[in-house]
């Protein structure tokens, strides 16, 4: 019936996003209760939470994150909006040269795999 035709298009992706992103999520949650050994799993509580927040390599690679996220996000974003303006501008020579310079191996990569 008409009423119901967006629940037929949208089952399909709502479906895959199930699959892979809910239940993965889940899973991982359960899993991190868990202590794995081979195919063994023996539930052990938060063991696994305490030992991660003693641990201090754990707050250095969450400071080595941070930095990264603070330093290099705006730099990118800048350098790509930098490009972008320059790929755009009319003062700019060989602008079809320049675009195809940089849009090359997107492309070419996208190419090989659909040949192959």
């Amino acid at each position: 019936t008409p009423k119901n035709a967006p629940y037929f298009f949208m089952g399909p992706a709502l479906f895959l996003i199930i699959i892979f992103t809910i239940y993965p999520v889940i899973s991982s949650f359960i899993l991190s209760f868990q202590e794995v050994r081979g195919v063994e799993k023996t539930f052990v509580g938060l063991s696994n939470y305490t030992r991660l927040f003693q641990d201090p390599i754990f707050y250095k690679s969450l400071l080595n994150t941070f930095q990264i996220l603070i330093v290099q996000v705006p730099l990118m974003l800048f350098l790509a909006l930098l490009i972008a303006v320059g790929l755009h501008s009319s003062m700019v020579k060989f602008k079809s040269l320049f675009r195809i310079a940089y849009f090359m191996p997107a492309i070419t990569a996208l190419v090989a795999a659909s040949i192959v």
